[in-house]
C-alpha cells in the first residue's frame, strides 16, 4: 500500500493533539471514519505510530480490541510516543501501556524482547521527568511492569536498577529460551 493511502490528517496528527486536545471526537464524528482506520491498521510499511494511533482512535469509537497489533505497540514504545501515555512503572499505567495490558497474552512474546533495553525513559510535565530520573528508569523496567501487570505477579520496584535487573531476569527466565 502507498503512503498516499493513509488520511493526511493522521500523518499530520499526534497523540497529544488526538487524545490531550480533543481531536479525536473530532475526527470520530466523520463518515466513514472506522472504516478508514481499519484499513490503516490492515495497511503493510504503516509507520508503528500510525497503526498505533488508529487503534487507539478505533478503541475509542467503541471498537473492540486488535490484539494482534501487540508487536506493533511494542515497537513504538522505546521512543514512538512519550513514556507518559504509557505509564510510570510500579506507579500508574496510562492509554497505552492499558491498551497492551489489555492485548493480555498476546503482548507477552514482544515485551519480553524489550527486557533487555536500556534506553531511559522520557516524560514530560513536573513529577515524571523527576522521578524518572531519580529511579534511572529504563526501556525493560516499563516493560517489565507491563508484563507484571498482565501475569498477575507483583512488581519489584527499587531505587537502584541493579536490583530491578534481578526482576527483570526473573522474568526472563520465566519466559523461557
Amino acid at each position: 500500500m502507498s503512503d498516499k493511502n493513509i488520511p493526511t490528517w493522521l500523518k499530520e496528527s499526534s497523540y497529544e493533539k488526538l487524545f490531550l486536545q480533543g481531536e479525536a471526537a473530532q475526527i470520530l464524528s466523520r463518515p466513514g471514519i472506522e472504516a478508514e482506520l481499519l484499513h490503516v491498521l490492515t495497511m503493510h510499511g504503516v509507520e508503528p505510530k500510525l497503526r498505533v494511533l488508529a487503534h487507539e482512535l478505533l478503541i475509542e469509537a467503541g471498537q473492540p480490541l486488535h490484539p494482534s497489533l501487540a508487536e506493533v505497540y511494542c515497537q513504538t514504545l522505546p521512543d514512538g510516543f512519550l513514556h507518559n501515555w504509557w505509564g510510570m512503572p510500579g506507579q500508574y499505567l496510562e492509554r497505552l501501556g492499558r491498551t497492551m495490558v489489555a492485548f493480555g497474552q498476546a503482548a507477552i512474546p514482544c515485551l519480553t524482547s524489550l527486557l533487555d533495553n536500556q534506553q531511559p525513559l522520557h516524560y514530560i510535565g513536573s513529577e515524571e521527568p523527576t522521578l524518572s530520573r531519580a529511579m534511572h528508569y529504563r526501556v525493560c523496567d516499563l516493560a517489565a511492569y507491563l508484563i507484571a501487570t498482565i501475569t498477575g505477579i507483583p512488581y519489584k520496584d527499587a531505587q537502584q536498577p541493579e536490583m530491578r535487573d534481578k526482576f527483570i531476569a526473573e522474568l526472563q527466565r520465566r519466559a523461557g529460551p
